[in-house]
């Protein structure tokens, strides 16, 4: 990540027991600027975990997955002062499903996925998609996060763990240091950790499946077409 300046890091843990093991389970969450970048940061989040011990030993702290996810400031403006600057960064980016590739100049290189539902959820101006008129109030937000990715290790899987690693995210975010805490709207697209690890399962159950394990975190289901190949869309305001 050379191409990236750290700007804030925080974490939040919380208690867990399941019928397997009991600990504690942290997220540790890092933010840096991206080059060149005069609105968009990226914030990653790591989940760990400590397993209680039967005796005075101290058992050892492992990674159990991850979070990749990208704010995006709607109020930072371009070098030029004329327009914020996400209009021409996230909006107006060269990336297009007919193409599949992006402009040499684009900052979006990696977050496909983000400037993709970005141009979903607003119109050219930035304004919020007709169609999403019910959710206005959380995309006229100042912050949007999108959580491009989130990731658990299938040993991990089954536990409820990535509901405790999820709500330390949103712990930790919002008290993150430097006037880097965050308040405003998360949106993801839910989709399996892994689409090869449960190949004989229905992709839409797999869909109804996740769309319930957010909703329990307090996201509410924006768009969720039946039979049409494209990814349910998700949000939530923070705090």
């Amino acid at each position: 990540m050379s191409d990236m300046s750290l700007l804030a890091s925080s974490q939040s843990s919380q208690r867990f027991e399941t019928t397997h093991r009991k600990g504690t389970l942290t997220t540790t969450v890092v933010v840096r600027q991206l080059t060149g970048s005069r609105c968009c940061t990226r914030v990653d989040g790591t989940f760990s975990i400590q397993i209680d011990s039967s005796d005075d030993t101290v058992n050892a702290i492992v990674e159990i997955g991850a979070l990749e996810s990208y704010l995006v400031s709607r109020t930072a403006l371009a070098a030029d002062g004329s327009a914020p600057a996400w209009l021409q960064e996230v909006l107006h980016t060269g990336y297009t499903h007919a193409v599949g590739q992006f402009t040499a100049a684009d900052l979006f290189t990696k977050t496909g996925d983000c400037a993709l539902t970005f141009k979903e959820l607003y119109d050219d101006p930035g304004n919020p998609q007709p169609k999403f008129a019910a959710f206005a109030e959380e995309l006229s937000a100042d912050k949007v996060l999108y959580i491009q990715e989130i990731e658990l290790d299938e040993d991990y899987r089954g536990e409820h763990l990535g509901q405790f690693a999820l709500q330390c995210f949103h712990q930790a975010i919002v008290i993150l240091p430097n006037g880097y805490a965050f308040s405003g709207t998360i949106v993801l697209c839910p989709c399996p950790t892994d689409p090869h690890s449960h190949e004989s399962v229905d992709v839409y159950d797999q869909e109804v499946d996740l769309i319930g394990f957010y909703e329990r975190l307090g996201y509410r289901l924006w768009k969720h077409e039946v039979g049409v190949c494209a990814s349910p869309i998700m949000g939530r305001r923070l705090p």
